[in-house]
């Protein structure tokens, strides 16, 4: 499976830890994007079928009023 640290202008980093994600590459159509900090306490992942479709659930940021912020 290959792995590739993802630059920060593609996504955003960690909301919990700040660290930039990691995405791997599960199949030809297949995407996870995570933190991989053993220290940060979320386990929060982004899945999608390309790239795109990934890091737009990754980026994508809930405020407290419920509204989603990308």
């Amino acid at each position: 499976m290959e792995t590739t640290v993802l630059a920060a202008t593609e996504a955003k980093p960690c909301p919990w830890c700040g660290q930039q994600p990691n995405m791997w590459h599960i199949t030809d159509d297949g995407r996870i994007i995570a933190c991989d900090n053993e220290d940060c306490m979320t386990t929060d992942i982004a899945i999608g079928s390309t790239m795109t479709r990934a890091l737009e659930r990754w980026n994508k940021r809930v405020v407290e009023d419920g509204t989603e912020k990308l």
